[in-house]
């Protein structure tokens, strides 16, 4: 699940960069769905909190305005917060 979600991760970067804004979201959002599948399997598998910390925080940073709507939910705090856990808990 963890190196799925990885490539993807990966994937959806070079798209965001050099190809289709839309196969960036999609591959992205795949990404955090293998990466969510880890954490589910083993809570203490804190490398997969990377992915899914940068997943949530990128995703709200980048709708700008749109994270103002009532039915769009801010996660940049939970994504820093994941982050942070990986930092401190990863090997």
């Amino acid at each position: 699940m963890f190196f799925k979600g990885t490539v993807l991760g990966y994937l959806a970067v070079w798209e965001g960069q050099y190809g289709s804004w839309l196969n960036a979201v999609i591959k992205g959002l795949k990404a955090g769905k293998y990466f969510s599948n880890a954490v589910k399997l083993d809570s203490q598998f804190y490398d997969a909190y990377v992915g899914l910390g940068t997943l949530h925080y990128w995703r709200s940073a980048k709708l700008g305005v749109i994270r103002m709507l009532p039915f769009v939910a801010d996660k940049r705090e939970q994504g820093i917060e994941e982050l942070k856990l990986a930092v401190e808990k990863s090997q």
